[in-house]
């Protein structure tokens, strides 16, 4: 009875912890750097929010450009693997259809 708690309590930790385990800031700015054209040295995360299978991020660049992007994927259930970023600048609405 007490593994079966266990391992209960160990797969809702994975489950609800997962993406910003397996979708570092590291990984995430690896990612955002090639939708904005950018070095990823040359982006600060300002602000994250995980609503899976999203991550929503506010990123700037060095020279001082803000966008608001969303990565979709990064989590358990999709075994770590992202889909393009989508990016717009920061107060502008992202076109996050997939069909323009």
């Amino acid at each position: 009875m007490k593994i079966e708690v266990s391992l209960f309590a160990i797969g809702v930790l994975l489950m609800s912890g997962c993406a910003s385990t397996l979708l570092s800031d590291d990984r995430l700015k690896s990612n955002l750097a090639g939708t904005l054209g950018v070095q990823a040295s040359d982006l600060t995360i300002e602000s994250r929010r995980e609503q899976t299978p999203n991550t929503y991020v506010d990123v700037k660049t060095v020279t001082g450009k803000e966008y608001s992007c969303i990565v979709n994927g990064g989590g358990i259930l999709s075994a770590g693997m992202v889909n393009p970023p989508m990016c717009g600048p920061k107060g502008q609405p992202i076109n996050a259809t997939p069909f323009h």
